[in-house]
């Protein structure tokens, strides 16, 4: 079993545009979700299945498979995105699902499991219907766009980000820390940054173009903040040096988990305050007193350590990726090379404690 699943991109906003709610398109995305192999062309799914994964009623369901079936698009109508067959499989319709150009979404199974799922807790979401919907076109668009290779998130130049500061005092308890370079030891750059959980997001207006047709960005905003709420998207660190990138810090404890299965080092934050604190660039444990709180796990507080290999500044952004991400080729392939990149990283920390030591 794949363990994921595909979405048309150009066939999602088409039902956006054509639609006032989030029913239509997660009708779509169940139907897409129980595509038969080996060409995934066909599905058997109905109003039923519709019902159950959507959190949406038998009456709404039934009426969404109707207005799926019946929606046709280009000059001549000859676009679909569901056509009965006219054959059965067992006791259920079989449909065909149309085939249009453009880039795919790949969802993970997860999606569409659990009670409630997470589709449905975006369709049920407290927000206004066209809202949901947009989340849920935008949702899409963030599985299409994500980089586990080079980001392990969606490039900052193609959605969104926030900055980190190098410059400047950030509040140490009762004290004051000195942003910027603190140290060079064992051959690595120490840097202090702050990050503002709620500072300011950036992007740029082709990326609401991009998923939206218009520069409408108090649509744009308002999706994302209503994935924010319901818990679908994870904020990673980033760290950018020399030409490359590592994850600094994934703020998502269940993520940070999925992802060691994977070999990805998603706590790099902790080896470089240790090895900040061993070093004595930190001898007090007082930056990681701060970043971690009384329970000494919370981390996420605003101040970390940082490492690069010269004395040029980094630059540091929190940008996003997908709570779940779809176990592709590509992303698998993605994952196993950042997780090489984040094997190097702990190996570089791991010498320059050892270079301290001696």
């Amino acid at each position: 079993m794949n363990k994921y699943f595909r979405v048309q991109m150009d066939a999602a906003r088409a039902i956006v545009d054509s639609s006032e709610g989030p029913e239509l398109l997660a009708g779509y995305i169940v139907m897409n979700r129980f595509a038969m192999p080996p060409k995934y062309g066909f599905t058997a799914a109905g109003a039923r299945v519709i019902r159950d994964s959507a959190g949406i009623s038998d009456c709404r369901a039934k009426l969404v498979l109707r207005n799926l079936l019946a929606l046709r698009f280009g000059e001549h109508g000859e676009r679909f995105l569901i056509e009965d067959t006219g054959k059965m499989m067992r006791n259920a319709r079989k449909y065909e699902i149309g085939q249009w150009d453009g880039l795919v979404s790949y969802l993970p199974d997860l999606m569409v499991q659990g009670d409630p799922t997470p589709l449905s807790r975006l369709v049920r979401a407290d927000a206004a219907p066209e809202v949901r919907r947009d989340a849920m076109l935008m949702l899409l668009h963030i599985h299409a766009a994500v980089d586990y290779a080079e980001w392990l998130g969606v490039d900052p130049a193609e959605f969104i980000y926030k900055k980190w500061a190098l410059e400047g005092f950030a509040g140490m308890g009762d004290d004051e820390v000195e942003l910027g370079h603190a140290g060079e030891e064992g051959g690595l750059h120490y840097w202090l940054a702050r990050e503002e959980p709620e500072g300011p997001r950036f992007t740029l207006t082709r990326n609401a173009e991009r998923i939206y047709g218009s520069d409408n960005m108090d649509r744009f905003w308002a999706a994302h903040d209503l994935l924010r709420v319901q818990g679908l998207l994870c904020c990673v660190a980033v760290v950018c040096t020399g030409g490359t990138s590592y994850p600094l810090w994934v703020f998502s404890p269940a993520y940070r988990e999925a992802l060691e299965r994977t070999g990805v080092r998603a706590d790099l934050a902790r080896l470089i305050q240790n090895a900040a604190s061993r070093t004595g660039i930190d001898p007090d444990n007082r930056v990681i007193a701060t970043a971690t709180g009384p329970d000494r796990e919370n981390y996420g507080t605003e101040v970390f350590f940082v490492v690069t290999k010269t004395s040029k500044a980094p630059t540091i952004r929190t940008i996003y990726a997908p709570l779940f991400h779809a176990p592709t080729p590509l992303n698998l392939a993605g994952l196993a090379e950042m997780a090489e990149r984040t094997k190097e990283w702990t190996r570089r920390l791991e010498y320059a404690r050892q270079a301290n030591a001696a």
